[in-house]
């Protein structure tokens, strides 16, 4: 009853309509608010007509240290799928939950991972609208497995990431991070705000599925082989789509690629006539004739 109020998230409850949710009458949900109430879960604001109409919980701004503290010394409940369905049956929190994270992970869980997501709503706490935006996210970044969500649930629990609106957030700013383009300046040492012309650059690397360590190699090039020794997008984007055209895919390829240019002699003296380890010119004209080994596409 506690985690069906709780999990509205609401700071007012009607004490009828929760009677309803969780079967069980009035004066039942009346007493045990009540109770939970005196031990100092929560905190009764105000009753109405001798009814109890109000609660605020004690704890939600310090919510981090005290629910950890506290899941320290709970047991997680091992149900069984008997189990596991009367409890759908009987709570529409968990018949939503189990529906919607089916609908976010587009297949239908077994009933392990229905206890797995039970216990992330019951044991750590999350709202139902929580754990369908963690399931999401997860999915969403190709890592929808119960153990990456249940690792995730439980990092974002001891961080004090439990309520919709603290995950919304931590999502925003985890996809905003994982951005390919975020991904890219991270990996080019470039922190400036960027440009029209960069993230056109960007966005093109992206559509060519470039991936971004590829990007980087690349990047490491434009900087030994430029007068500046400075980051050059023109540069880089040469190197990426010469090394698109001649079907070079990784960094495996196109390191070995680099090896067999270098270990041409005629090529080796003139760079080091100009002192340049590569001329870009002449990777381009070498990557023309350059076939990757059917091993190196693995």
């Amino acid at each position: 009853m506690l985690l069906s109020v709780l999990a509205d998230g609401s700071p007012k409850v009607d004490t009828f309509q929760i009677s309803r949710k969780c079967a069980m009458n009035e004066e039942t949900v009346e007493e045990a608010l009540l109770y939970w109430n005196s031990v100092g879960v929560i905190e009764i604001a105000g009753k109405e007509g001798g009814r109890l109409r109000e609660y605020s919980d004690v704890h939600e701004q310090e919510n981090a240290q005290a629910a950890s503290a506290e899941r320290e010394k709970k047991t997680p409940i091992r149900y069984s799928p008997s189990d596991l369905q009367k409890l759908a049956e009987s709570s529409e929190d968990i018949k939503n939950l189990f529906s919607s994270v089916q609908h976010a992970l587009s297949r239908t869980i077994s009933s392990t991972e229905q206890a797995a997501f039970v216990d992330i709503y019951e044991y750590y706490g999350f709202p139902v609208a929580s754990v369908i935006l963690l399931t999401q996210y997860c999915n969403g970044i190709g890592k929808g497995t119960m153990a990456y969500i249940r690792s995730v649930a439980k990092d974002w629990h001891e961080r004090g990431i439990i309520r919709p609106k603290d995950v919304e957030q931590e999502v925003i700013r985890l996809e905003e991070y994982h951005s390919y383009e975020s991904e890219v300046k991270r990996a080019l040492g470039l922190a400036a705000k960027t440009t029209k012309r960069q993230q056109e650059y960007y966005t093109k690397w992206q559509s060519m599925d470039i991936p971004v360590e590829l990007v980087e190699l690349a990047g490491e090039i434009s900087i030994d082989n430029t007068d500046s020794h400075t980051v050059k997008l023109n540069y880089i984007d040469k190197i990426l789509q010469t090394w698109k055209d001649s079907g070079i895919e990784n960094v495996q390829q196109a390191q070995e690629s680099l090896k067999q240019h270098s270990s041409n002699t005629k090529n080796n003296v003139k760079n080091s006539e100009n002192g340049k380890s590569y001329d870009i010119d002449e990777l381009e004209s070498f990557f023309k004739d350059y076939k990757p080994k059917l091993s190196d596409k693995k």
